[in-house]
């Protein structure tokens, strides 16, 4: 069993917004075993975070990404809503926010197959986000049924059963920790994802590192929310 933290940060740059997004996962036994290890990094530390990150993914036999998606404001702007069969109204912050978790988390999954680790039941954790009912539901139901598809299907076509069993049980909210209060693990875990978010231009400067991986989602993301503008997936 997988635990799968992410979180997301946005910057603006005249024309553009930027979504940023890191996700890692961990086998559950490795980080119950080492919850200790997760905590130190918030501690402050002689080596640079990101050295000191590396270091607790190798320990916890972990991978992270790294995904990020520069978009024209134009595209990306507030007040826009849009709509699906199964979603009734959303705002474009959010429509591009589920793209993105649904692109990132398939994406992980499929990596950790490809070095060689079975991957069954995976729980979600995130920073919590206000969506509509309607879109909670549809959001769930794309990474527990069309993304767990695509995966086994994909790891099929490899003649592989390393996602044969796959399954997303939870995908739950994680509030921050109360002030001084000691923070769970779920609640470091996604701490970890926001400190890869702050370190993204690094990563994507260097090339991101043996144990996590970076990815610009520009294209992928632009034309498929294209689409609420009117313009196909291919233009």
């Amino acid at each position: 069993m997988h635990y799968l933290f992410l979180d997301e940060t946005y910057r603006n740059v005249v024309d553009r917004r930027t979504i940023v997004v890191a996700f890692w996962a961990v086998e559950q036994g490795r980080l119950n075993d080492r919850v200790r290890r997760l905590n130190e990094l918030r501690q402050p530390g002689k080596a640079p975070i990101l050295k000191r990150i590396d270091s607790t993914l190798e320990s916890l036999d972990a991978l992270a990404l790294v995904a990020r998606a520069r978009l024209d404001k134009s595209l990306f702007r507030t007040g826009v809503i849009d709509s699906t069969n199964d979603i009734r109204a959303m705002a474009r912050p959010d429509t591009i926010w589920s793209i993105s978790v649904i692109f990132g988390v398939g994406y992980l999954i499929k990596q950790l197959s490809l070095r060689r680790q079975h991957v069954g039941t995976v729980d979600v954790y995130f920073d919590p986000r206000r969506l509509r009912a309607d879109h909670a539901t549809a959001l769930e139901k794309s990474l527990r049924e069309n993304l767990v598809s695509e995966a086994r299907c994909f790891s099929g076509q490899l003649g592989s059963d390393l996602l044969r069993r796959l399954h997303v049980r939870r995908i739950t909210p994680v509030e921050k920790p109360q002030k001084d209060a000691v923070p769970n693990k779920f609640q470091v875990g996604t701490w970890f994802s926001h400190k890869l978010c702050t370190k993204s231009d690094e990563l994507f400067h260097t090339g991101g590192r043996a144990r996590i991986r970076i990815e610009d989602m520009t294209d992928v993301i632009t034309r498929t929310v294209q689409q609420w503008e009117g313009k196909s997936f291919y233009e």
